[in-house]
């Protein structure tokens, strides 16, 4: 099973898609792009509508120990950038 970790030393399993840590995080242009297509082909199936959004999407994996956002850089990159939370 695939993992990943965060810089605070969290090792997440990714995989499984039981991951409540785990996001997709596509843009509103690609995801009305996406709609549009679906909406003018006829027989269009989910399967190729998961197709097209995994092409456009990013994963983002959220830490359940830090709270840090990891953000794959480009769909499919598989190289992440790490992101913490601001405080006061």
């Amino acid at each position: 099973m695939p993992k990943i970790a965060c810089k605070c030393g969290q090792i997440m399993n990714i995989g499984s898609l039981d991951e409540d840590f785990a996001y997709d995080l596509i843009s509103q242009n690609a995801l009305w792009d996406i709609i549009d297509i679906c909406s003018e082909q006829k027989g269009l199936t989910s399967e190729k509508f998961i197709d097209s959004f995994n092409q456009e999407s990013v994963e983002v994996y959220e830490c359940p120990s830090c709270k840090r956002l990891l953000i794959e850089e480009s769909p499919r990159s598989n190289k992440f950038s790490f992101y913490k939370k601001e405080t006061e």
